[in-house]
């Protein structure tokens, strides 16, 4: 684990699940801690199944401290500073055998949602146009700490 962390950007659900399909094939770890069964246990917990929408005629209010959060992601690939994961959100040490066609799944799902809303229970809903360039932002950050080992 000598190797620097990449520099990573998604601009489409299709990159990232590439991303992902290269990884399964081999890859070395840099500094990170996790795997990347750890990693799809991990980015897959803020993408509930099945996504639900927020009715337009509720008004919703987003939780603007996640909204923030979620646009951090989505300009930077990475966290604001500080920022933890949820303890549910932490992965096992041995994850599902099926956490990566999962985690490929739900963003599919994710990718196929048009609604204005996505509503994330009680964290509040969110703007759709900042919650898929989040998801996105967030598998850049993780998987940048892996590197395919076939091209």
């Amino acid at each position: 684990m000598t190797a620097a962390k990449r520099k990573l950007h998604f601009n489409t659900f299709g990159e990232v699940i590439a991303e992902i399909e290269k990884l399964r094939a081999g890859y070395t770890m840099t500094s990170g801690k996790w795997n990347l069964e750890q990693m799809c246990f991990h980015l897959r917990s803020p993408i509930p199944q099945p996504l639900k929408a927020v009715p337009v005629e509720q008004h919703p209010q987003p939780n603007a401290d996640l909204v923030k959060r979620f646009q951090h992601y989505a300009d930077h690939d990475a966290p604001l500073p500080g920022i933890t994961a949820p303890p549910a959100s932490e992965p096992p040490e041995i994850p599902p055998a099926d956490v990566i066609d999962d985690l490929i799944a739900r963003l599919k799902s994710a990718d196929a949602f048009n609604e204005p809303f996505v509503d994330l229970g009680p964290r509040g809903p969110v703007p759709v146009e900042v919650y898929k360039p989040f998801l996105r932002g967030h598998c850049a950050h993780h998987l940048s700490y892996l590197i395919p080992t076939q091209s």
